[in-house]
């Protein structure tokens, strides 16, 4: 059986299936139409099933037939069969329901049959016992085990019989011999070691036989021993309510917990017996072959589920556009570049951990590199260390490539040029982080380092505390108006005022209405993508309790009556939380007016005194500032209650109400029927793709959605340049002043930080010198150097070139009184004119974008805030690591908080790629720290990792493993083979890369084995 190129992924594996030649069976006989029927059965289970584990008891003919068949073509829709025996041992003898124990031996897919007869089968004879009750007949019968001789043990058994109990034995002479017959389970593993099978099977026993046996002072060793001696536990439950209360019971019992859920099939599918085709629920994630299944026993917490469906297959359904499929590299066509490179690369890409191995120069970075440059990485190819020397070779070798994606959701597959680069313009599909950018950034300065935190950080922010912005600094910036406003006596209006207007300008931009058009395609082909994956609906099973049927209804619309209710909270909170942030800027313009009015009668005091008026009898200022006040109380009661009820963790909320129905419904529908559990399964399935195909439509009002986007396109062409036109004139009327920080902003980055915070501390490190932690402060810095802190002088615009923008600068300021508001307010025209237009004696005064003029990391609305005299505000936040401040870490220490960050905290859900993470990181911190965030990581997002460490790729255990080669001799081709860690021909790639070959292994080994040589302790 070939390995899966996409390496490790979840198949139903029914390990349990009797066939028309089993010694028991229910299917009507050994016929030929009894046998085509069987198949029949087998070809229409579901299409998750991929592996079926043959069990005849003691015979092997009804694999070997089915194997016959399907190399003749039948079953195809099922990967590999796997040869199961099943002996009944003398363990436990005399318990007084059931005799024995059953013991299975699962055998390799290519282990011909004939071995397994040869050299196993037909050398039980030493093992065997017939049960003591035939004390007699065991002296007589001495045979090797076949169907003749179990006969023929049959008949001796029932010629001994007295005649008065003949009569009772309905069962035949084979079937009578096949109960009378046990083994003794050393035997057999002494068996199993001859070298045709070692390493060639996995064993198992029974539950249920082995749940039925009495704890006794002599027992309970070999009970326990025997159970834990074993690879895997089968069990048929009739519902996963029964099959998830024995595994806590073998927990419980400290004892061998790897259960395996199998159909132990002997009728039909359409059978009402519990034990029939198809009714299995295990799930492993693994190469369809015994390699897969040994490597599933070892990691049974990561590859094996039983219940509907893992997680991850309705994560691709719901999300079919964040994972990609495949990879292709090929030549353009009509290209003939020097050297081969690539091509025909054709990877397909498994959805969750993607390790690509292979040694220094062979390729790893190349494949990386093109997919980053695929998905639109928010990367210039300058920092990629394939693409970069790759693009700047001569004869413009990267143009005569191309790289394409082809993700789960349909659609377009355009394939990419090697030598395009990032377009801002385009949405970014993948996160990528290539090979020595965490060590760049974090040896360069520090903003950049504090920007990518920064990025993680607000995706924790609540969406209702977002405020509709679009980043942390924003956000803050926003909500530190109010109290600049109340302690500094600032005009926080010009602060919105230049948001919007930078806003708008950026939407009324071509650039901005290409990038809407293209976000609205990408949905539309979502849509359609899901659409396309919509799950089907099966009719409603005849129910068995209706009394359970009511209760579930019941419980059902107190759920959705509940869900109802928190999405009207949800949204009443974000409306209240905006009404708050109203309030307060209303009391602080009142304080504005109050100060102002204040300080006009101070400084004309002089002046009414010598006209005998007082300033009272003039201006009269009655601020009925309670009115503001009690309503702002009232919004801030109100939102702390919709919190209060909002908050899972607050006894007798509506979250908490609401977790308790759910919790109470899944209950009740765990105790369904399993073709009801099937059928809910579907419905929910259902429902949530309903839920998604909403979610993707979306409203007016949330953003990214199909409505949004139409509705945004659909602004700019009316609405937009008039309300541009106004929120101008607006501001031109408006006075700036400086400002210093405020100590409450403290408060407010506390509060930012603290979901964060809360998920960091919920995921603690096992290393405490990997423990995170925020503090904020807030420190008063001065203004920049001016106007040169924001605008660029090296891109095109009226402040272009050092020399000639000081001139400017130096006219613009000539003959300006900064005291008076109409000298003030024709430097602002002027300066803003200059800004948008460019003043350079060859450019006409061409219009130019002002976004496209200012500094990396500053925005158009910052400088719209220092060219109109508004403060800003630097802001500290102190991050911590193992205890010490983000200055005192070095370089490494650095990567390695950048890495948690990627890798726990980011909520974001494309693919993420990284080359080399453990670049900066000991061998110890990769397996405490790095091991376990690698595991987290892939459980939400799509996640490819090139590692020379084997620590990534084996203990975080890799769905997929890539191997990649060059050929320099071959015109440098690269060549990508792709499969599962526990694919033979992938695990010795594994080996040779990332061990040093077997040999280097070993010798490490036994090294490190010297200190545990008892001969020391002399």
């Amino acid at each position: 059986m070939a390995n899966h190129q996409i390496g490790s992924i979840w198949h139903k594996w029914d390990l349990h299936v009797h066939t028309p030649a089993s010694v028991v069976q229910d299917y009507g006989g050994d016929s030929g139409d009894v046998w085509d029927r069987f198949v029949d059965d087998l070809e229409a289970l579901p299409h998750e099933f991929a592996v079926l584990g043959i069990n005849d008891y003691l015979f092997i003919d009804g694999y070997r037939r089915l194997h016959k068949m399907k190399l003749e073509g039948r079953l195809a829709n099922i990967e590999t069969l796997l040869p199961v025996i099943e002996f009944r041992l003398s363990k436990f003898a005399g318990h007084d329901r059931m005799l024995r124990l059953n013991y299975h031996i699962i055998f390799a897919e290519d282990l011909d049959p004939n071995v397994i007869e040869e050299q196993f089968l037909l050398q039980l004879r030493s093992g065997l016992n017939v049960s003591a009750e035939c004390a007699t007949v065991a002296k007589q019968w001495n045979a090797t085990v076949s169907k003749t001789s179990l006969e023929d043990l049959g008949r001796l058994i029932r010629e001994d019989m007295p005649p008065d109990r003949v009569d009772d034995i309905c069962e035949s002479d084979f079937v009578l011999g096949f109960n009378n017959l046990n083994f003794d389970e050393k035997k057999l593993i002494e068996l199993l070691e001859n070298s045709y099978l070692r390493g060639r099977y996995v064993t198992a026993i029974g539950k249920a036989e082995w749940d039925q046996y009495r704890w006794t002072d002599h027992s309970i060793a070999d009970k326990k021993n025997f159970i834990n001696s074993v690879d895997i536990v089968f069990t048929a439950a009739p519902d996963l309510v029964t099959f998830e209360r024995g595994r806590e019971r073998l927990a419980k019992e400290r004892v061998n917990t790897k259960l395996f859920d199998c159909s132990d099939a002997h009728a039909y599918s359409k059978s009402e017996d519990k034990d029939r085709i198809g009714n299995c629920m295990t799930w492993v994630k693994g190469d369809t072959t015994l390699d897969g299944l040994i490597l599933a026993v070892k990691d049974y917490q990561e590859r094996v589920y039983v219940g509907p469906r893992p997680s991850i297959i309705g994560e691709i359904d719901r999300k079919p556009a964040n994972y990609i499929r495949r990879v292709f590299i090929d030549k353009r066509k009509g290209s003939s570049p020097q050297g081969k490179w690539f091509e025909n690369v054709d990877i397909p890409l498994n959805p969750e951990l993607v390790a690509v191995i292979g040694n220094r120069g062979m390729g790893k970075s190349a494949l990386l590199d093109s997919i980053a440059l695929a998905g639109n990485a928010p990367r210039p190819s300058s920092e990629m260390s394939f693409l970069k020397p790759f693009q700047a070779a001569r004869g413009n070798l990267a143009d005569n490539f191309e790289v394409t994606l082809k993700w789960y959701a349909p659609g377009p597959e355009n394939p990419v040029s090697l030598s395009s680069s990032y377009d801002k313009y385009l949405p970014s599909r993948v996160r990528h982080l290539p090979q020595h950018f965490i060590d760049q950034i974090c040896n360069e300065e520090h903003d950049q380092f504090v920007t990518e935190i920064e990025r993680v950080v607000f995706s924790h922010v609540p969406e209702e505390e977002r405020l509709g912005l679009d980043s942390l600094s924003d956000l803050i910036k926003f909500r530190m108006e109010a109290t600049e406003r109340q302690a500094y006596d600032l005009r926080t209006e010009i602060t919105a005022l230049n948001s919007r207007i930078a806003n708008l300008e950026l939407e009324l931009s071509p650039t901005h209405r290409l990038q809407l058009t293209s976000l609205l395609e990408q949905k539309i082909d979502e849509l359609s993508g899901m659409w396309s994956r919509r799950p089907s609906l099966p009719p409603l099973p005849k129910s068995s309790d209706p009394e359970l049927d009511s209760r579930i209804r019941e419980l059902r619309e107190e759920v959705e009556r509940l869900s109802t209710k928190k999405l009207e909270f949800e949204g009443r909170a974000v409306t209240v939380r905006a009404q708050v942030e109203s309030a307060r800027r209303v009391l602080a313009l009142l304080d504005k007016i109050e100060r102002d009015i204040s300080k006009l009668s101070a400084d004309h005091s002089d002046d009414f005194a010598k006209l005998g008026i007082q300033f009272k009898q003039i201006v009269f200022l009655d601020i009925k500032r309670d009115i503001v006040r009690d309503k702002e109380r009232e919004m801030v009661q109100e939102l702390t209650k919709l919190r209060i009820e909002l908050d899972g963790d607050q006894k007798d909320s509506l979250a908490a109400k609401l977790a308790q129905s759910k919790a109470k419904l899944k209950a009740a529908e765990e105790e369904l029927s399993a073709p009801m559990q099937v059928y809910q399964a579907a419905k929910q399935a259902h429902a949530e793709f309903q839920q998604s195909v909403r979610e993707v439509i979306g409203s007016y009002d949330s953003q990214d959605t199909i409505r949004y986007l139409k509705a945004q396109i659909e602004r700019l062409d009316h609405d937009a340049p008039k309300e541009l036109s106004t929120l101008e004139s607006e501001r031109i009327t408006r006075t700036k002043t400086l400002f210093d920080r405020l100590s409450d902003h403290i408060n407010l980055l506390n509060e930012l930080y603290a979901p964060v915070q809360k998920f960091i501390d919920s995921h603690p490190p096992t290393d405490e010198a990997f423990k995170v932690e925020f503090t904020a402060s807030l420190e008063a810095v001065g203004f920049a150097d001016g106007l040169f802190s924001h605008v660029a002088n090296n891109k095109r615009g009226s402040f272009y070139g050092a020399e000639q923008a000081s001139d400017l600068v130096v006219d613009l300021l000539k003959d300006k009184d900064f005291g008076n508001w109409e000298s003030v307010a024709s430097f602002l025209d002027n300066l803003h004119y200059a800004l948008h237009h460019d003043l350079r004696p060859t450019e006409c005064r061409t219009a130019r974008q002002l976004s496209e003029q200012v500094r990396p990391g500053r925005s158009a609305a910052e400088l719209y805030d220092f060219v109109y005299q508004l403060g800003y505000i630097q802001y500290r936040h102190h991050l911590t690591m193992g205890g010490r401040v983000l200055s005192e870490l070095s370089p490494g220490e650095k990567g390695a908080l950048l890495l948690v960050f990627y890798l726990l905290v980011d909520r974001s859900d494309c693919p993420l790629l990284i080359d080399q993470p453990e670049e900066n990181l000991d061998n110890q911190s990769v397996f405490t720290v790095l091991v376990p965030f690698i595991k987290e990581a892939r459980k939400r997002r799509q996640v490819f990792l090139i590692t020379h460490n084997p620590n990534i790729a084996v203990v975080a255990g890799a769905e997929q493993v890539v191997f990649c080669e060059m050929d320099k001799h071959g015109g440098y081709r690269l060549s990508y083979e792709a499969g599962a860690l526990e694919s033979p021909i992938m695990n010795q790639h594994v080996l040779n890369v990332l061990e040093g070959t077997r040999p280097a292994f070993v010798s490490r080994d036994e090294t490190y084995r010297i200190s545990e040589d008892p001969r020391r302790s002399r």
